[in-house]
């Protein structure tokens, strides 16, 4: 859910998801804390981003999950709600500089969006040092739009500030915003983003779907009059 960390950090150690895993392993018998290995996440959210998080229960599965996540063959969608009418599908392309500024925010550089959606994996392959982003829309208003947003890549604060860099910011998102995107969230109460881990496609294994948080779901109501 939103506001549990994937990781302690220095100010909560006990309250996280990696913790309450552990902890839920040894209570069903399938991790004892003496043994060498540790279960963990194979890649993480932001805090205020809900959904799915894998992790590992032994060294096997991470490190074949692990490899999947850097080979790019694993398929991460969310559901995002944000800012402007977006009504064809998009990739989004940029340069990430992942050092954070004063704000602890990302630099976007030179962000580019493709109308005509490339092969995936060839373009990956000739453009290594790009960072892409796919967005389908799914339900779409005059300020505001539901996008299904698939990562080809993964940079940190990759969504929020590629979305932000094409002046469609996340609503609700207090980093990476625009005036309008403000404005626009202020009208409707909202003060968090909604960015949603909603399915994940790992080879071999069933593709994971998370509901769905009945938040996400009475904001899409309230703005576009349909329930998702």
């Amino acid at each position: 859910p939103v506001g549990l960390l994937t990781h302690p950090d220095n100010r909560e150690f006990k309250n996280s998801l990696t913790e309450m895993v552990k902890a839920y392993l040894y209570k069903k018998g399938e991790y004892d804390p003496k043994s060498y290995f540790t279960p963990s996440p194979s890649h993480r959210l932001d805090t205020n981003t809900s959904g799915i998080v894998v992790i590992a229960k032994n060294q096997d599965a991470l490190k074949k999950i692990n490899s999947e996540f850097r080979e790019r063959t694993t398929k991460k969608i969310y559901l995002g709600l944000f800012y402007g009418r977006l009504s064809d599908n998009i990739l989004i392309t940029s340069e990430i500089d992942v050092k954070e500024n004063r704000e602890n925010r990302v630099k976007i550089i030179d962000p580019k969006i493709i109308g005509i959606i490339p092969n995936k994996e060839s373009f990956l392959q000739n453009n290594t040092n790009l960072s892409c982003t796919f967005i389908k829309p799914l339900k779409v208003s005059a300020s505001a739009t539901l996008g299904e947003i698939e990562l080809w890549t993964g940079k940190k604060h990759q969504i929020r500030a590629q979305l932000n860099s094409i002046n469609h910011s996340l609503l609700g998102d207090q980093k990476y915003f625009t005036t309008a995107s403000v404005s626009f969230s202020q009208m409707f109460g909202i003060k968090n983003y909604h960015l949603h881990s909603y399915k994940l496609k790992i080879e071999n294994y069933n593709e994971f779907v998370a509901p769905i948080p009945d938040n996400f779901k009475n904001i899409v109501y309230d703005i576009f009059k349909e329930k998702i």
